[in-house]
């Protein structure tokens, strides 16, 4: 059976090329629409955002912003009540 391995790698990069996100433009986003009281999209982009730190994204704010911090707000907004309004 022939070695494939390079279709799958190829695969994986486009994969992970398509699947990129800014995280500070996110943050920005998610920011605009906590003021706008936009709670599903704030809680849609949080978990954006989240998935993308979980699979080793960097976060926003380009070290500037406490990592701790920005995981208890994401978590806060994934899990808001208004959210399913």
């Amino acid at each position: 059976m022939p070695n494939n391995s390079w279709i799958d790698d190829r695969f994986d990069l486009y994969y992970e090329r398509r699947n990129t996100i800014d995280p500070d433009a996110c943050f920005s986003m998610i920011l605009e629409n906590i003021v706008l009281g936009e709670w599903q999209e704030a809680g849609g982009n949080a978990e954006n955002l989240r998935n993308w730190v979980d699979k080793g994204g960097f976060p926003p704010g380009g070290g500037k912003l406490r990592k701790t911090s920005i995981d208890a707000l994401l978590r806060w907004l994934i899990s808001h009540p208004d959210r399913d309004d």
